[in-house]
């Protein structure tokens, strides 16, 4: 059913595989398709694949369309310089007369360098055409011809491209490398205050803490002097330093072992 094939399409282009021949005839339904999802083209009929009208409307989304293209439109200069210049890498889908052309390779090496290496064998040897590719992409030097890939300029260039390109993800690493630093510092800043205002800065989450044992003594009384400790049986374990305070401070108190 047509509609249903619209709606379907509208919502999902890859949807128009499922079509008929005949609905994918359709140019409504295929320019709805191409609309959401530009391969699309690739399941269009041939007729489709040769509308001017259709093909333009996905190489204008996404130039790597043209792969879905008829032959004829390949070689369509309008066609294929939108294409190129949505997307560089469509310069190899172009017809062989148009890669030669120095205006739609040009349009391609300044989107994307590397697409230097589907240009004809002239352009790839013409200076402008590879200084634009180098400015653009540093490793597009590799598919210039053999005399201007020894040139000193262009090595120069490439190498000082290539580190630009580079930059952004160093300083994204240094910057994430301060801020761990940074993060460290103040943390420790912090103890260090709380420490000197007699806050112990570990006992501050209680998950971090738990009691290890928990020691009562009764002490005696003020007036009573102090005894000596009970004689302990040969084998009772050795009580904390902690159990031996004062028992002149007077009344009930624990003593709280953390580990």
């Amino acid at each position: 059913d047509r509609e249903v094939v619209l709606a379907a399409v509208k919502q999902n282009g890859s949807a128009l595989m499922y079509a008929s021949e005949e609905i994918r005839a359709d140019k409504e339904v295929v320019l709805a398709a191409i609309k959401k999802n530009v391969s699309a083209l690739e399941d269009a009929s041939d007729e489709l694949r040769a509308d001017r009208q259709v093909v333009l409307t996905a190489v204008e989304k996404n130039g790597m369309a043209l792969k879905f293209a008829s032959l004829e439109l390949c070689s369509d200069m309008e066609v294929v310089l939108t294409a190129v210049m949505t997307n560089g890498w469509a310069l190899q889908y172009a017809s062989p007369e148009l890669q030669a052309d120095k205006k739609v390779v040009l349009a391609a090496v300044e989107k994307e360098g590397n697409a230097l290496q589907f240009a004809s064998d002239e352009l790839r040897a013409d200076v402008e055409v590879v200084l634009a590719a180098v400015r653009q992409n540093g490793w597009a030097l590799e598919f210039t011809s053999e005399a201007l890939r020894g040139d000193s300029f262009l090595h120069r260039l490439s190498r000082e491209v290539l580190a630009l390109d580079h930059l952004p993800r160093l300083c994204g690493f240094l910057l994430t490398r301060h801020r761990q630093e940074k993060a460290s510092r103040v943390a420790a800043q912090v103890d260090g205050w709380l420490i000197r205002h007699e806050i112990d800065p570990f006992t501050r989450s209680a998950k971090r803490q738990r009691l290890n044992a928990v020691v009562t003594v009764t002490s005696a009384p003020p007036s009573a002097p102090p005894s000596a400790p009970p004689s302990a049986p040969p084998n009772a374990p050795t009580p904390p330093p902690s159990a031996y305070l004062n028992p002149n401070l007077g009344g009930n108190w624990s003593v709280y072992v953390l580990d």
